[in-house]
């Protein structure tokens, strides 16, 4: 399905392809099931790809979060392992 390829290149493609899809994130869909794995794109070892999978969680859920781009591409690591265990327990509850 569309959801699994775009899952794939979420989890495995280049920047470039990770931040295009995320600009269509903004403009035409919601995160619905990719959250997962959006989330799981804000421990990136790019800060890009971080800022951009936060960007669209905001926009797409509910759940407050950080945007400040200098948060996700250079801030201190454990506040942005505190963001994304928030994240985690956010959409565990959501499940529940």
């Amino acid at each position: 399905s569309w959801r699994e390829r775009i899952s794939e290149q979420l989890a495995s493609g280049s920047t470039e392809t990770q931040l295009a899809i995320f600009h269509a994130f903004t403009e035409y869909f919601s995160a619905g099931s990719l959250t997962p794995g959006l989330i799981d794109l804000l421990e990136s070892a790019d800060g890009s790809v971080r800022h951009a999978a936060a960007t669209v969680l905001a926009r797409s859920s509910r759940h407050p979060t950080v945007l400040n781009p200098s948060f996700w591409q250079k801030g201190i690591e454990s506040d942005r392992a505190r963001e994304v265990a928030g994240w985690r327990s956010w959409y565990q509850d959501q499940l529940d």
